[in-house]
């Protein structure tokens, strides 16, 4: 079996993913045997979940969140409205996402879209007037 490719965005998701699972295990004083023995997920998967090395299906993540008694976006951004705000949370742990150490905020995040929009735009029309 060919493994699938891991895109950076899927990097993202497991990690936001991880950490909010670590957080809802300490909030609710759980180890991982205890989400195995609840919703019969194998522990090696949750440990991949937990470690961030793999990423939930829409089944299992349905699973934790009964668990949790949360939402799937609580735990998974992919069941968000809007993953902007995500990545603002996420920020204070990614490097790619501070700022001489401190997170981007929403506006710092929208502006900085929106120049990558725009640049892209820019690039694209430069290689169609080249042809």
């Amino acid at each position: 079996m060919v493994a699938k490719t891991c895109t950076p965005a899927d990097k993202l998701i497991r990690k936001i993913i991880s950490n909010n699972l670590h957080i809802l295990l300490r909030q609710n004083n759980k180890k991982q045997i205890d989400i195995t023995k609840v919703t019969k997920i194998p522990k090696s998967t949750i440990n991949g979940y937990v470690n961030g090395t793999s990423l939930p299906t829409p089944n299992n993540i349905q699973k934790l969140a009964t668990f949790f008694n949360v939402t799937k976006a609580e735990i998974d951004p992919r069941f968000k409205d809007s993953i902007s705000n995500d990545i603002y949370v996420e920020a204070k742990d990614n490097p790619f996402l501070t700022w001489e150490g401190q997170p981007l905020s929403k506006d710092e995040l929208d502006y900085m879209t929106e120049q990558l929009r725009m640049y892209r735009s820019y690039k694209k029309n430069k290689r169609q007037n080249e042809r």
